[in-house]
């Protein structure tokens, strides 16, 4: 059984190749081997992301806007970043104080490399020598 966020990053993958038009819950569902119920859960996970999907009774759910959003989706940053040889895992967090702390301290237990942190917010993120950074 895929993990949760396997089957999202497919459900955008799927609907991110046809972009803009609308897709049965059965595109989606079949090539995935899962319900449609269990899609319409992932839809709203990838909502709750701030992807732009739309959903229309007997047409099904179209993704807009992919490249226009301004959300910080960590299955979109997987996505945009899936062909990337240094990429290796994406960590979201709503706020961090610095995401350069969550990386030290990450990269310290685990050791990967390609480690990318996203977060909507940090309270105590530093730029170059010293200043702010948010």
């Amino acid at each position: 059984m895929p993990k949760e966020s396997d089957t999202r990053y497919k459900v955008l993958q799927i609907l991110a190749a046809s972009e803009g038009k609308a897709l049965p819950g059965t595109a989606l569902s079949e090539p995935l081997g899962i319900t449609r119920q269990a899609v319409s859960v992932h839809v709203q996970e990838l909502r709750g992301e701030g992807l732009e999907i739309e959903s229309e009774r007997r047409l099904g759910y179209r993704l807009q806007n992919l490249f226009q959003t301004d959300a910080m989706s960590p299955t979109l940053v997987h996505y945009l970043l899936a062909d990337d040889p240094l990429f290796r895992k994406c960590l979201f967090f709503p706020a961090v104080d610095s995401t350069q702390r969550v990386v030290k301290k990450y990269t310290w237990v685990h050791a990967d490399a390609g480690l990318i942190v996203v977060t909507d917010a940090q309270t105590q993120g530093r730029g170059r020598r010293g200043r702010r950074w948010e």
